[in-house]
């Protein structure tokens, strides 16, 4: 095995992948047809690397956004995720209550600041959030 390939294997054997983040183009696809669009880009440059955020719009209403990250890093390869943001840090009195609720949830990201689920996939942030 190569050095690219074990690079590859290692980050495909973490643990979250497939739940925060994918590679894979068929990301995108989503069986909810015309339904769904994206917002404008907004690009920025954080600690070395080159994000891209856009809204995801679902029957006229924004039900979260996309975040695509290009890596400063050698070997890394983009990410995107599907992010629907459930409270942040201004929202206190919603803070706790939101982190029980989503508690046993895989998607749950805590990033601090901002609650989050996180996606692999667009169609898998959408039939997530038909249901709930």
């Amino acid at each position: 095995m190569n050095i690219v390939q074990e690079i590859e294997q290692r980050y495909r054997n973490n643990p979250k992948h497939g739940v925060w983040f994918s590679i894979d183009a068929s990301a995108y696809e989503s069986s909810f047809g015309d339904r769904v669009s994206f917002g404008d880009n907004t690009t920025a440059m954080q600690g070395g690397a080159l994000y891209n955020w856009q809204d995801i719009i679902l029957d006229g209403k924004v039900v979260g956004y996309l975040q695509e990250v290009e890596s400063g890093r050698l070997f890394e390869p983009m990410t995107s995720s599907f992010i629907v943001p459930i409270a942040d840090c201004s929202e206190h009195e919603l803070w706790d209550e939101m982190e029980v609720k989503y508690k046993e949830n895989p998607h749950l990201y805590n990033m601090g600041e901002v609650l989050e689920l996180r996606f692999a996939t667009l169609n898998q942030m959408l039939e997530y959030l038909e249901i709930a």
